[in-house]
């Protein structure tokens, strides 16, 4: 049987762990349900790939993730 409650958390966690991948650690956003479902963060041409641990400490020294200069 569909509850639309268990959809709709289901999208929350969906767009919260979207956006998380996409904010580099140590400096991810506490969106919480009134935000969600509002903002989906899109890769840039700086930062084209999910954020770790070893990728964030480059973007938040150079502005930039490695590699993305060869996209």
């Amino acid at each position: 049987m569909f509850n639309p409650v268990y959809s709709q958390v289901s999208h929350y966690a969906a767009n919260l762990l979207w956006n998380n991948l996409l904010e580099p650690v140590g400096n991810k956003s506490d969106n919480v349900p009134p935000v969600l479902l509002k903002s989906f963060r899109c890769p840039t041409p700086q930062a084209p790939f999910f954020f770790t641990a070893n990728n964030s400490r480059t973007f938040l020294l150079t502005g930039r993730q490695d590699g993305a200069e060869h996209l």
